[in-house]
């Protein structure tokens, strides 16, 4: 086989060589480097920080790639808390809300998770309000997927299993809140389940303290032990008043009512307590009638809505006459045949049920004991609770139309008569014309007089002595919908505004004359039929000092400076109709919303003119009615 053979000289030349050779491309590669390096440094790039901001990914304390679906982001909140590392799950919850999972995510969270993990998160202080929130999220989200009743008692049933099922199904049932009481309660206490059903009562007492109470009146005399006794702990002097129809009603056994007694002796810390039956009911009427008020004061008077316009949470003004209801109901509990807690109780519910205004008296209506008729009448009216008066009055009416002679209370109605809401004032008015000796003729007259002839479309009034401008404003206004008249003299527009169906708006310039403008806002306030309208003053700059002085005296007063826009002034008075895309506006602007729809509005001038034709028969009067 041949082979490579090198001369020997030849070989130790090269050998000789190679060494200079790479020391010398070594030495020019580090040049190479350093240079490109003095290079680099000398142009222009982004900071390390703006380099982070805009390529790299965010860091994470964690993890190399950072979680980023709500599964993955709820995983790593555990396993940060299982490292102790509470920031770090805190910082997973707070990026989970922030991608704002939608509806069915926060479901599908809470199927893979279960609800005791979200409940464990809730608990560790360090991870709030973040874990709270996302609680709540869940919770909200849940709704639909509440479990059934056999749901229900199947956890119940699972409490008596291993300790992971059994923590799994305590947490979907405390998850439950009040609802669980009920299924809690149901349980054998001789068996495992029932035991720790017992303990879930009593250890949990606070949270389900409303649905205890709830469940007092369908349990049996043992339960009601066993529920009362759990509440002792439960720190809420607010039971303890729920409780007092516990101690003092006499359908209760002698055991229930010293229990009662005991929880109440470790609950009410404050106040005057009752120690006596009669003082019991007394002090829950008093109550009841504290909340109706305010009920009717703050969601149900037509002034109201003119101080608080844009205050309409359904949801607060039920959880208020619920409240109420549930104070009556104890105190008719305690004296059943008391009138008073009875009439307050009806009353109640009329507010709680919603009542819904007829013109024909021939409809069905709420039911309500004809000798508790006038006293549910006066308890509404005391309440200004519009929706009760008119639930009252339309009962009294269905007697009275019954039997011409019912016994009424004439000055009672004439109070009705007077009242805010045109509703309210003319069924007062049909009431009082139905009976065999009707009272208070001229103050019926006045009162259909405007319903009678009145518009089916929101009506306005324009004071201002200026022509050109009225009719401006005028021509805006109709174009929005509104029937408007147009003054030049307060007087007059006062009389306009007052023979309206329902004056839902007045516009009165501040220079207004005869008379001017602070005493014709007065008198609009004063009068019954204006006492609930918006009122806009409009003038120069100068005027605002002065409108805001009437402002801040009377509710509902709005001040604009000229020069009034066509576009500012269709925007300002289009608030009132009833369009819903202008609702944002009517927020913005702080005008209240509507008050009466179309369809109020046919029953109301339908109600009135039957009662002008009733008027007009025996003494051959006729009313002067506008035109529709």
């Amino acid at each position: 086989m041949a082979t490579l053979s090198i001369d020997p000289d030849r070989k130790e030349t090269i050998m000789r060589g190679i060494p200079a050779r790479y020391f010398a491309a070594q030495r020019a590669l580090c040049g190479l480097v350093i240079g490109a390096g003095l290079l680099l440094a000398c142009l222009p790039f982004p900071s390390a920080g703006v380099m982070a901001d805009e390529q790299a990914e965010p860091s994470d304390p964690l993890f190399y790639f950072p979680p980023r679906t709500p599964v993955r982001l709820v995983e790593a909140t555990e396993i940060a808390m299982g490292m102790e590392k509470p920031e770090a799950a805190r910082s997973y919850l707070r990026r989970l809300l922030d991608i704002s999972p939608t509806q069915q995510e926060l479901q599908s969270l809470r199927r893979r998770f279960g609800i005791s993990t979200f409940l464990k998160f809730n608990a560790v202080p360090l991870l709030q309000p973040e874990a709270h929130d996302l609680l709540m999220a869940i919770n909200e989200a849940s709704v639909t997927l509440a479990p059934s009743d056999a749901a229900m008692k199947d956890f119940v049933v699972q409490l008596g299993g291993d300790d992971r099922a059994a923590t799994n199904a305590a947490m979907e049932l405390l998850a439950a809140r009040d609802r669980s009481v009920g299924f809690l309660l149901e349980a054998d206490p001789s068996g495992l389940a029932g035991r720790r059903a017992q303990a879930l009562l009593f250890r949990h007492a606070r949270d389900l303290r409303h649905g205890i109470v709830e469940q007092l009146p369908q349990a049996t005399p043992e339960q009601q032990l066993t529920l009362l006794t759990s509440l002792e702990n439960c720190a809420d002097e607010a039971v303890a008043v729920r409780l007092l129809r516990w101690q003092f009603s006499p359908d209760v056994t002698a055991e229930t009512a010293s229990a009662a007694q005991s929880t109440i002796d470790k609950l009410w810390k404050t106040g005057e307590r009752p120690d006596s039956a009669n003082a019991a009911a007394a002090w829950l009427m008093k109550q009841a009638r504290a909340d109706f008020a305010e009920a009717g004061h703050r969601f149900h008077s037509p002034e109201n809505r003119l101080q608080q316009p844009r205050n309409d949470s359904d949801e607060e003004r039920h959880s208020i006459i619920t409240g109420a209801l549930n104070l009556a109901d104890d105190a008719v509990a305690i004296q059943s045949n008391d009138p008073q807690a009875l009439s307050l109780q009806a009353a109640l519910r009329l507010a709680d049920g919603g009542v819904v205004f007829h013109a024909d008296p021939t409809i069905a209506v709420d039911e309500i004991a004809t000798e508790l008729q006038n006293n549910v009448l006066r308890e509404s009216l005391m309440a200004s609770h519009a929706g009760a008066s008119i639930g009252s009055l339309q009962a009294l009416r269905r007697s009275v139309y019954e039997n011409p002679d019912f016994p009424m209370d004439p000055q009672l109605l004439k109070q009705a008569l007077e009242a805010s809401d045109v509703r309210v004032r003319l069924l007062a008015a049909d009431v009082l014309l139905a009976g065999t000796t009707p009272a208070w003729i001229a103050a019926i007259r006045q009162v259909i007089a405007g319903p009678a002839g009145g518009s089916l479309l929101p009506e306005a009034v324009i004071i201002d002595p200026f022509s050109q401008r009225r009719q401006e404003l005028s021509s805006i206004l109709t174009e929005a919908g509104y029937r408007v008249t147009a003054d030049a003299t307060s007087g007059d527009g006062f009389d306009s505004a007052a023979g309206q169906l329902a004056c839902e708006m007045v516009m009165i310039h501040a220079n207004a004359i005869r008379p001017d403008l602070s005493i014709t806002v007065a008198s609009l306030r004063r009068d019954a039929r204006t006492r609930q309208t918006p009122i806009l003053i409009f003038g120069p700059e100068e005027t605002r000092n002065a409108a805001t002085a009437i402002s801040a005296r009377y509710a509902g007063v709005w001040f604009v400076s000229e020069p009034l826009s066509r576009r500012l002034i269709r925007d300002q008075s289009s608030q009132l109709r009833q369009d819903d895309t202008l609702l944002p506006q009517l927020e913005l602007y702080g005008f209240p919303r509507p008050w009466l729809s179309e369809s109020d509005r046919q029953e109301i001038a339908e109600l009135a003119e039957r009662l002008r034709t009733k008027v007009e028969r025996p003494a051959g009067y006729s009313l002067p009615l506008s035109s529709r």
